[in-house]
């Protein structure tokens, strides 16, 4: 079966280094897989495959967040973020499809309201084969490498101004924020736990209001834990890339701020990183790209509490985990950074976990056969 891989003309370089790697895993796998981004202005790349449809011959879409004109044909779409940012791409291409999504809790579409019969399975992100050489841990020149943005207020006595003192939803919104810190909930759930306490049917809020409640309710979540992190850098010296509110962080000298960096550069540092960092809680029984890229590089990882992660790795042996409420690089994290010989060893442990069982060829492997009869079902609709 032919594989289309596909992702837009102005995507975001992380995405389509990742689909490029989808493709060649696919490749790997026997598929028939090729990497063409589409514009989705002229929908060149649609016409294609429309074309390619008319031949009724077997084949289907590898998408990111359901994204392109591709609602007519058999499509598996991963969703990278919570299905609540992307329900009129799921509808719009619901038919003759299958899903993914990299969080456990979010297979159940109807927790967003979406109301889709369709196949969905958890399917956590991957990574590439691992660099057959990774650099020695001695010989690596960043002790810390935090990758991430701060795209919103991440002090809490700011959160309360966006709402009028007398709304009752601020005391909802905060309290739902306050919830995802404390457990790393759902904020989705956290939200409906929220209204719930207070007698409110979510579906009594003007239209759109809950999703734009939770989404905001998730930025504040994820800031607050990443700023929280940087700050908690007093004395290890840590190279930063992302959007981060410099302002804020003014005075740490330690931190060694790099602003936003094409994906390829990240991946070099990732190859000079002794521990990279990642702090996305938000998907904290997922994961994010980060780690296993991370990974591949030879790097030791520390990331926030994970159930899914501690499935697969061991805290302190072969992975590092930041236990909710303390999210900080210093003692434990920095102290490890600083030892190149217990580093090698954790690396070690790490190594066949990944190669074993996380690269994209894995987490890949029976998708063909997944995604059969979705093809059948569209070639037997004629």
């Amino acid at each position: 079966m032919d594989v289309f891989v596909c992702g837009g003309t102005r995507q975001a370089g992380w995405a389509e280094a990742m689909l490029g790697d989808i493709a060649a895993a696919l490749r790997d796998l026997g598929l028939g897989a090729q990497y063409v981004p589409f514009d989705a202005e002229s929908e060149s790349l649609a016409s294609g495959i429309r074309e390619r449809a008319r031949r009724r011959q077997p084949f289907f879409v590898f998408t990111l967040n359901a994204k392109g004109p591709f609602g007519g044909v058999p499509s598996f779409n991963l969703l990278v973020d919570d299905p609540i940012y992307h329900v009129e791409g799921v509808l719009k291409n619901r038919r003759f499809s299958a899903f993914g999504t990299i969080d456990r809790r979010h297979t159940d579409f109807r927790r967003v309201g979406i109301a889709v019969d369709r196949p969905v399975r958890f399917m956590p992100h991957a990574g590439p084969a691992p660099v057959s050489r990774p650099r020695p841990m001695g010989e690596r020149d960043i002790g810390l490498l935090v990758v991430g943005n701060i795209d919103f207020e991440p002090r809490r006595e700011r959160w309360a101004e966006r709402f009028r003192a007398d709304d009752p939803l601020r005391e909802i919104f905060l309290a739902t924020v306050e919830r995802c810190i404390a457990e790393y909930a759902d904020p989705v759930a956290a939200l409906r736990a929220e209204l719930a306490r207070r007698s409110v049917d979510p579906a009594d809020l003007p239209a759109g209001l809950f999703a734009r409640l939770a989404v905001t309710a998730e930025a504040c979540f994820v800031s607050h834990v990443r700023f929280k992190l940087l700050a908690s850098a007093r004395h290890a010296r840590v190279t930063v890339v992302g959007r981060v509110p410099g302002p804020l962080l003014a005075g740490h000298e330690n931190l060694d701020l790099l602003g936003v960096r094409p994906f390829a550069e990240v991946l070099g540092l990732m190859a000079r990183a002794r521990i990279v960092v990642d702090a996305t809680p938000k998907h904290a029984h997922g994961s994010h790209e980060r780690i296993w890229y991370g990974l591949s590089r030879g790097a030791v990882v520390a990331t926030t509490d994970n159930g899914f992660l501690r499935e697969v790795f061991a805290d302190g042996r072969s992975m590092l985990f930041l236990p909710r409420g303390c999210e900080e690089l210093c003692g434990r994290i920095a102290d490890t950074a600083a030892d190149a010989r217990r580093l090698e060893d954790i690396r070690a442990a790490a190594a066949p976990i990944y190669a074993g069982g996380h690269t994209w060829t894995h987490r890949l492997a029976d998708l063909g056969a997944v995604m059969a009869p979705v093809a059948a079902e569209w070639e037997a609709a004629g």
